[in-house]
């Protein structure tokens, strides 16, 4: 806006309209009328509501999984106690 009235005090009173004939040819090279630039905009930039992700059913660790789990637990516990030197027995 402060260009557009800059404008309008150094170009006179036909300094917007002057600009909005411009506009109007611009549109006219694209064959685009007011309404679907607008439209258009409106479409790109508004905030749209995101798409929920679809929930994946929650896998039931098998008692092979716990197994390992735990012997893995184990040996880092074993190692602990090492450092500090206390065992887990």
């Amino acid at each position: 806006m402060v260009q557009v009235y800059t404008s309008f005090g150094y170009a006179g009173v036909g300094a917007c309209r002057r600009i909005k004939d411009q506009l109007v040819e611009e549109l006219a090279k694209e064959g685009k009328t007011w309404e679907q630039v607008v439209d258009d905009s409106v479409k790109r930039l508004s905030w749209k509501e995101p798409e929920p992700k679809p929930e994946e059913p929650a896998a039931e660790p098998s008692v092979q999984q716990l197994i390992k789990e735990a012997e893995e637990l184990k040996v880092a516990l074993e190692a602990l106690g090492k450092s500090t030197g206390e065992s887990l027995e």
